[in-house]
Formats: structure tokens, C-alpha cells, sequence
């Protein structure tokens, strides 16, 4: 009996999460139902995590145990490709050991929250990152983040669940870093444009494309070369910060508790010496809200 593992990419934004639910369409449903299409037979799937409603990821591993397996894996790859909706994709099919379980398996998964703090935010970034319109502070997010890494008791930052109970709520978070993406400033045009400024469009959109296209070098976020304001135009500064998570295993909405918690001692709302008490005996209440399911992804699982 082959052991399949699939690695899938999904825009949560049209779904319940991962796990099945009478109360709307999920992406294991999706899956799961083009899966035995095509394979002609009853495919229960596993999955290494259980993505909220809204969430997205980038590299999702999911593993089934078919009787037979009668086309090769890239061809069955193609296949579900082509009889998936456009928001759910298979990036990668292949045959796993007998043993191999997507859950227990894993060493480490890697989560992606990206937040926009400006005072406007890209309509391409709406349905993926947080708008945060007030000013943060990056350094003490900075500080927030060293003390949240590490093993430690994570109550205050899960939320309750019906029919779940935890043995414990000690977890280990192996790293969080913030990366902050280029401070760009796009030149908004003039509304009225003569024909001296008609090269304004195209300065516009360069500069939203470098927006959304932020480099790094030697490790470093790094400033793009943008264009200097234009005739009868006004700066708008944007500024986008993406919040990586690593661990092995995360309480119910644990990351975007944390990611919350992190906004909310950048804004000011919580002191950084609130964490301490908040990761030995704190109550969910005490800790920062939840953020936004849609600036989730689930970037990578490893093995």
C-alpha cells in the first residue's frame, strides 16, 4: 500500500480552515473529494497542521494510503492540478516510507504573519497581511520576541476550544524574528496629468511593483532605489513587516496570539515586562488580541 505525501499550497481566504466541517467548504474536503475522482476509492487524509478558517499556506504536507497507485506521482500531481479549484494547488507528490505520518513526523513548522503598518495598504497585500495603521515600535517588538522564544508555558496565548483539552500548554518556540521590508515611498500622480506628466503612470506602478517585491542581501532587508516625488504629487510612505515563527507544536491560534501580543506591545497597549507573568501564569485575557486569520500562512513543515 503506497504511503503518499503531498505538499499543497492554499489561499484560505474561500475556506473553514483545513479540517472538514458541516458549516462550509474546507480544504480537505476540497482534496479529499478530487483525491478518490480520481483514485476510485475512500482516501482519508492526514495533515500536518489544522489551518484556522482564512488561513493560508505555502507548504502544507498531507499524506493518504491508496490500495494501488496506478500512475506515477507527477502524473497524478498534473491530475489533481487540473481538477482542483484555482485556489488550492499540489506543488509536489511523492512516495513516502510505509511509516511516514504528517504530524508525527514533523521536527518543526514554520509560520509567516505579515503585517502593513502604514497609513495605507497596497490593495494587492489586503487579503494577506494585517493593516496596522498606528506607528509600532520595532524595538521593543524586538525584545518581545527574544523573551516569547524558547520553553515556556503559552496558556495566555490559546484560545479555548470546545471538546479540546491540552495534557499541558507547555511549548517550545524555537525562534521568532521580525524582518522589515523596505520603506517605500509611492508617488501618488497628480489627477490631472499634461502630457510632460504622463510618464507619472508608469513611475506609479514601478514603484508599486518594487513594493511588493522587497530583495535582501548578506541577510538584510535593503533599500530599492525609488523615484524622487514628481510634480504635483505626494509621498506615501509604506512599511511591511513579516513575523516568522518556528516550532514543533503550537496550541489552538497560539501563532496569531503571539503575532497579536507583539502588536500590542508596539502600539503600546502592553508593557514588555507583562511577559513574564504572562508566560508563567497568565490568563488568555491578559495577553494581546488575536490577529487577523488572513496575514497567516503555514510556509513550511520540516521533516
Amino acid at each position: 500500500m503506497p504511503n503518499l505525501k503531498l505538499t499543497v499550497a492554499y489561499d484560505g481566504g474561500n475556506y473553514l480552515g483545513w479540517q472538514k466541517t458541516q458549516e462550509g467548504p474546507s480544504i480537505e474536503e476540497s482534496l479529499q473529494r478530487v483525491l478518490e475522482q480520481i483514485l476510485q476509492q475512500p482516501l482519508p487524509l492526514q495533515a500536518a497542521s489544522r489551518t484556522d478558517a482564512g488561513v493560508h499556506a505555502f507548504g502544507q504536507v498531507v499524506n493518504c494510503l491508496p490500495e494501488s497507485l496506478r500512475s506515477t506521482p507527477e502524473r497524478l500531481r498534473i491530475s489533481l492540478n487540473s481538477l482542483l479549484p484555482e485556489d488550492i494547488r499540489i506543488l509536489d507528490v511523492e512516495l513516502a516510507h510505509d511509516s511516514f505520518h504528517p504530524t508525527l513526523d514533523c521536527k518543526e513548522k514554520e509560520y509567516h504573519y505579515w503585517i502593513c503598518n502604514s497609513a495605507v495598504q497596497l490593495p494587492q497585500h489586503r487579503f494577506y497581511s494585517w493593516h496596522v495603521h498606528t506607528p509600532l515600535d520595532l524595538i521593543a517588538m524586538d525584545r518581545a520576541a527574544e523573551q516569547l522564544a524558547g520553553t515556556h508555558d503559552f496558556a495566555a496565548f490559546c484560545n479555548a476550544i470546545q471538546e479540546t483539552e491540552y495534557e499541558n500548554t507547555i511549548r517550545t518556540v524555537h525562534a521568532i524574528e521580525l524582518i522589515r521590508h523596505p520603506l517605500v515611498h509611492v508617488h501618488h500622480p497628480h489627477p490631472f496629468l499634461g502630457e510632460r506628466d504622463g510618464c507619472n503612470a508608469q513611475i506609479h506602478e514601478e514603484a508599486i511593483a518594487e513594493a511588493l517585491l522587497p530583495t535582501r542581501e548578506a541577510g538584510q532587508c535593503v533599500r530599492r532605489s525609488l523615484p524622487e516625488k514628481g510634480r504635483g504629487g505626494e509621498h506615501v510612505p509604506l512599511q511591511r513587516l513579516q513575523i516568522i515563527v518556528k516550532g514543533s507544536n503550537f496550541l489552538y491560534r497560539m501563532v496569531r496570539n503571539l503575532a497579536g501580543t507583539l502588536v500590542d506591545i508596539g502600539r503600546g497597549k502592553l508593557a514588555l515586562d507583562t511577559l513574564e507573568p504572562l508566560l508563567t501564569h497568565g490568563k488568555r485575557a491578559e495577553a494581546g488580541i488575536t490577529a487577523p486569520a488572513h496575514g497567516l500562512t503555514l510556509f513550511r513543515v520540516y521533516y
